[in-house]
C-alpha cells in the first residue's frame, strides 16, 4: 500500500477533525466511498461530505452502506485512479502549510517575510 500522504483526500474529518476522507472501495461491490482514515466512519455521498464534512455518516468500516456487507474487504484508491476516473472533481488541493509560512523550492517552509526572527545572543567569548 502507498503511504497515506501520497493518496487523495477528499476533506478533513468533520467528525472526528483529525483524519483525512479518503477514497475506498468496497471490494464486495465496487462501489466507492469517502472513508476517514482517523475514526473509521464511511459516507456513500461523496459529492455531499465534500460540501459538508459535518453531515452525519452512513455507516462505520468495516460495514459497506451500499452493498450490507458486514465484512467487506477495502482497498484506497491511488492517485493514478481517482485522477483517471470522475472522482476526481471531489479530490481536494494538496493539503497547505501552516499559516505564515511560505514553501521555497526546496519544501522547507520559511518564516513570512517581515515576521520576527529568533534573535542569537552573542555571548562575548
Amino acid at each position: 500500500m502507498k503511504h497515506p500522504d501520497q493518496l487523495p483526500h477528499i476533506a478533513l474529518c468533520g467528525s472526528c477533525e483529525q483524519g483525512l476522507l479518503r477514497f475506498m472501495r468496497c471490494n464486495s461491490c465496487t462501489t466507492v466511498l469517502a472513508v476517514c482514515e482517523e475514526c473509521e466512519l464511511v459516507w456513500l455521498d461523496i459529492a455531499a461530505v465534500k460540501d459538508d464534512p459535518h453531515m452525519p455518516s452512513s455507516s462505520a468500516l468495516p460495514k459497506c452502506p451500499a452493498c450490507h456487507s458486514k465484512h467487506a474487504c477495502w482497498s484506497w484508491l491511488t492517485r493514478e485512479e481517482t485522477e483517471g476516473s470522475s472522482l476526481v472533481r471531489y479530490m481536494a488541493q494538496p493539503l497547505d502549510p501552516a499559516p505564515g509560512t511560505q514553501v521555497p523550492d526546496n519544501g522547507t517552509p520559511d518564516p513570512e517575510p517581515g515576521s520576527q526572527q529568533p534573535k542569537h545572543r552573542s555571548t562575548g567569548r
